[in-house]
């Protein structure tokens, strides 16, 4: 696997080849400058010089996300004569979240995208908008991968009077409505519920942190992170249930990832969450209504004694460990180069 890294002309160039078993990883950081056209001239050579050295024959290139990568893997692809194929997760091709872009430069990198054998969005969801923009293109979903951490017996708390809520995000406000979920948790708190919610990010805690002052929330609500994938399936384990009361999403890996260890989400009905998150699995709202977000937690703490992490968690490991989700590479890689 080779990935290129950008770094500011302040830091050091540099290679990072790992081995592991039969996997090669080569981690390039380069300065690729601040004009879009010379960053793509300077990764493709430098992917292209790389992919000749590595010293083996590739049968098959895998692009992950088309924007802005896709004409960096299909001149690849060209070069070496062998064929592409991409993971896609990126919200921006639901039109109304892709941000404002250059009409020229996005016409170009679709039309490099068209010269892929095989896409793979997470979720059907994201298939539908991918197809508006590229009809002719050969779609099968592949669900993100989880992480072996989750589906390991982790011991979870016993239950007791104060319901642990927990948020799992990058609290991009754009897409999370952090302003939102904190104004529903202030409706549960001016309601006389016992709850306390760990709000766990890598992102920017000020707006999470104005707003809980705005709403009397800071007797209620804990910010924490970043926290490794194991520290987070260890908070999953200590509470009652996961929040997400997005705007827009695709296939949430939090989602999966509290599923897998048997943890009731609630969500709103965005992306390819209601086909995860059936009735026995927690509580649905529509995005932005905050009064339907405090009905549904409010439900949850009087109805919390009716979810079984065991009934939660059935299936997670055959639809989207890593082994599930090689076994989907693999059959789509063998179909497209013709192999038994």
């Amino acid at each position: 696997m080779i990935f290129i890294a950008s770094v500011d002309e302040r830091s050091e160039e540099r290679i990072e080849k790992t081995q592991s078993g039969n996997l090669t990883e080569i981690i390039i950081y380069q300065k690729t400058g601040r004009n879009d056209w010379v960053k793509y001239q300077r990764k493709r050579k430098t992917l292209l010089q790389f992919a000749r050295e590595v010293g083996v024959e590739f049968d098959i290139i895998h692009g992950h996300v088309l924007f802005p990568s896709a004409p960096l893997f299909s001149f690849v692809s060209k070069k070496l004569g062998v064929p592409w194929v991409f993971s896609e997760h990126w919200s921006g091709f639901h039109e109304e979240f892709r941000p404002t872009i250059n009409s020229l430069k996005w016409r170009w990198i679709m039309d490099a995208a068209k010269t892929a054998k095989m896409g793979f969005p997470v979720s059907e969801n994201l298939a539908t908008a991918i197809g508006n923009v590229l009809p002719k293109s050969k779609l099968r979903c592949v669900p993100n991968v989880v992480e072996d951490v989750f589906f390991e017996s982790i011991q979870t708390r016993q239950r007791n009077s104060q319901v642990q809520f927990l948020h799992v995000s990058t609290l991009d406000e754009k897409y999370k409505n952090m302003r939102g979920t904190l104004e529903a948790f202030s409706k549960l708190k001016n309601a006389g519920y016992d709850f306390h919610f760990l709000i766990v990010s890598d992102g920017d805690f000020s707006g999470a942190k104005k707003w809980i002052n705005e709403f009397d929330l800071t007797d209620r609500v804990e910010l924490k992170g970043p926290l490794s994938p194991k520290q987070i399936a260890n908070e999953m384990a200590f509470s009652d249930a996961l929040v997400l009361f997005s705007n827009t999403e695709n296939q949430p890996c939090v989602v999966l990832e509290s599923l897998s260890l048997g943890l009731p989400v609630i969500a709103s009905m965005v992306g390819d969450i209601p086909n995860l998150v059936s009735h026995d699995k927690g509580f649905l709202m529509p995005a932005g209504n905050v009064e339907a977000l405090h009905e549904s937690l409010t439900k949850f703490i009087e109805n919390r004694s009716n979810f079984s992490r065991t009934e939660v968690a059935k299936g997670t490991r055959e639809r989207f460990s890593k082994e599930a989700i090689a076994r989907m590479y693999s059959d789509a890689y063998t179909e497209i180069l013709g192999r038994e």
